[in-house]
């Protein structure tokens, strides 16, 4: 686990938008702006109050997350796994069960992959075949980009862009299919 992002926005335009690094206290090099931690656990328990600071003073009407994706495998899907249930748990015993609202990866990726010129939406597979675009965190950032092109600027990939990018698509596409 290394960053986590929150983004507001509100009546489609971005408000706040924040990126919550953390860090093994091992590692052998420290960078500026990370938080580091001896265990994972710490780092989500950083991660979760940061978040819940947030809810509690913006007191959003709405909370979108990106849900666990269930086709991935290894130990770092345990770890977001946990994260997950703690960000639900909190936001639960704060009363915001009923404002939390859940969007597949996979149709986060679909919806943005759309938001791409039509020649990009597309790649070729080994024999040659048109197949659709697997989203990668460049891809990601590009369609962010062509939706706020102020959004992630000042930022780079190490201090957060991607997790910026993710968020903020995930509240556009959430907004876009859900009509609010």
């Amino acid at each position: 686990m290394s960053h986590c992002a929150a983004v507001l926005v509100e009546d489609g335009i971005t408000q706040e938008k924040h990126v919550f690094r953390t860090g093994s206290s091992g590692s052998k090099t420290k960078s500026k702006g990370v938080e580091y931690f001896d265990t994972q656990v710490e780092q989500i328990i950083y991660i979760i109050d940061n978040l819940i600071e947030l809810v509690n003073r913006i007191k959003p009407d709405l909370i979108v997350l990106e849900s666990l994706s269930f086709a991935s495998v290894g130990n770092a899907t345990r770890t977001l796994a946990g994260l997950y249930f703690c960000i639900m748990y909190q936001l639960f015993k704060l009363g915001y069960g009923d404002k939390v609202k859940h969007l597949a990866p996979t149709s986060i990726k679909s919806w943005a992959r759309s938001k791409l010129p039509i020649e990009k939406q597309t790649e070729l597979n080994k024999k040659g075949k048109p197949i659709k675009k697997k989203m990668d965190k460049k891809d990601m950032i590009e369609v962010a980009e062509i939706l706020d092109s102020e959004l992630v600027k000042g930022y780079t990939l190490v201090a957060g862009k991607a997790d910026i990018a993710d968020a903020y698509i995930l509240a556009k596409c959430y907004q876009d299919r859900e009509g609010v």
